[in-house]
């Protein structure tokens, strides 16, 4: 159609100073799952496993102390936050990957489990079990 072309802006009524301006928004950034820098613990990481592995409960914050003194001047205190999530992340893959073999011992033997429950069937006068 002829008359159908978009106005100019000459014509557009100017912003009121109460008015903002509708901004074209970025689509929702998906999370990022590559690297920005290289791993600081990917050299000791396997001292690092064996270290939770021997003591879970072990805060992130004394395994570095342990390294700062293991390793002197390699580690900066602002690398402890990487430390933290490496840690927590090691600890979600090993609730996991927890081992169940605990369930299959005697202890939930088949005879204390009681049996599942049926359907009642009842007979009618007749004699038809409904």
């Amino acid at each position: 159609m002829v008359g159908d072309d978009p106005p100019s802006r000459e014509s557009a009524p100017p912003l009121l100073r109460h008015q903002k301006r509708a901004y074209r928004h970025a689509e929702t950034a998906l999370p990022r799952w590559w690297k920005t820098r290289p791993d600081p613990f990917a050299t000791v990481w396997a001292e690092i496993e064996q270290w939770l592995e021997a003591a879970p409960t072990r805060t992130a914050q004394s395994i570095f102390q342990e390294l700062q003194q293991c390793y002197p001047d390699q580690y900066a205190p602002i690398q402890l936050r990487t430390l933290q999530r490496r840690i927590a992340k090691w600890r979600t893959t090993m609730i996991t990957t927890f081992d169940d073999h605990w369930l299959h011992d005697e202890v939930l033997a088949p005879a204390n489990v009681p049996r599942p429950l049926g359907v009642a069937h009842t007979a009618t006068p007749d004699g038809e079990e409904r």
